[in-house]
């Protein structure tokens, strides 16, 4: 439980949700064969999604259902990595949590809209991560956790609105999951068999996820631009991962700064020197300190572009770059020829010019 809660999500981003439909969902499209899974996802719908509404003060659950269909047409055991990926991606594709499923249903007075509702397929699965649980009381206070059962969640009368209720809770820093069904539909040696394959399946992608290598990203951990998962791996694979602090598009002006750059490689455009005489003792140490301080400090100078294969070019954060300052020691020379030294290097730098794909552009 420590490795889901704390581990596993530095692998590709995820939240807990992800990664237990994805157990989950693997084994029951394994069970109905099929390349997709029909939930009914149920939420507590505190999400901060409204703007101007403050529920902090407010006790309990706004309880959001909706209906989700989960795809795992590629998936296999052997490709975990791609698989959690996709359906991570599908689920933040998921408005606002789900939220406006609900007001639809119930407020929407738009016949077209509930015409669509009737003909949705109602979900025979639901889903439900009820969070963290965690005592913590104190061991004298006059209130703690009660461990007798609370009893049914329903009258015994009522109609469940699913075949089979699937709910997790982390309570005492332990994962605990319950199947409830009706013996009317399901054995209980099947539905034995589906929790512990889904246990199996859960370790899998734990133990998975433990392996520094099996790391990545996905289009929505880069909100502001608008690449697919084959355009984002061609823009990862230039890059060390673990350096990746962001990837923006481009501005306006960066734009038009590139084209120039790319248009006219050797005009020096937009290439900027500029020279600067010092009286006194030079603190070489501290001179490169201050100008690593100024990188770390300020995203812009720890900024790379990426346009190759891309139908809008991207600029990506990096982490860490280290500033190279580089010494020439002419004080053996006269002035005119320390100049000329000067002229010779600045010249010389010009002609380099800038790798836009590399940092750091100073």
């Amino acid at each position: 439980t420590t490795a889901l809660l704390q581990q596993v999500p530095k692998a590709y981003k995820t939240q807990i949700n992800d990664i237990l439909l994805t157990a989950l969902t693997l084994v029951l499209s394994k069970w109905t064969k099929s390349k997709s899974v029909l939930f009914n996802l149920e939420g507590h719908g505190r999400e901060d999604i409204l703007e101007g509404v403050d529920i902090s003060r407010t006790i309990g659950w706004f309880t959001t259902m909706f209906p989700v269909v989960v795809n795992v047409e590629n998936a296999e055991l052997n490709n975990l990595g791609n698989t959690i990926k996709s359906v991570k991606e599908q689920l933040r594709e998921i408005p606002n949590k789900g939220i406006g499923y609900g007001i639809l249903r119930y407020l929407s007075e738009d016949e077209n809209i509930q015409q669509q509702i009737t003909k949705t397929p109602k979900a025979e699965i639901s889903f439900n991560y009820l969070g963290q649980f965690t005592q913590t009381l104190n061991t004298s206070s006059l209130l703690s956790s009660a461990e007798e059962s609370s009893g049914k969640d329903q009258s015994l009368k009522g109609q469940r609105s699913s075949l089979l209720d699937i709910n997790a809770i982390i309570t005492n820093e332990q994962l605990e999951i319950s199947f409830t069904y009706s013996t009317n539909i399901h054995e209980q040696t099947t539905i034995e068999k589906l929790a512990r394959e889904f246990v199996s399946n859960l370790q899998q992608i734990i133990n998975h996820c433990l392996v520094p290598e099996n790391v990545g990203y996905t289009p929505s951990d880069f909100p502001l631009i608008k690449l697919n998962q084959q355009e984002l791996n061609l823009v990862l694979g230039k890059v060390n991962l673990e350096n990746i602090e962001d990837i923006y598009p481009l501005s306006p002006m960066q734009s038009g700064m590139l084209f120039e750059s790319l248009y006219a490689p050797e005009g020096g455009v937009y290439f900027e020197q500029t020279t600067f005489t010092l009286n006194g003792e030079l603190n070489v140490t501290a001179f490169t300190k201050a100008w690593q301080k100024l990188v770390n400090h300020h995203q812009i100078f720890r900024t790379a572009f990426v346009w190759e294969s891309l139908s809008e070019p991207v600029q990506i954060v990096h982490r860490n770059v280290s500033v190279n300052v580089e010494i020439q020691d002419w004080r053996n020379l006269s002035t005119t020829e320390q100049q000329t030294q000067i002229e010779q290097f600045l010249q010389a730098e010009r002609k380099q010019s800038f790798q836009l794909d590399k940092t750091p552009l100073m």
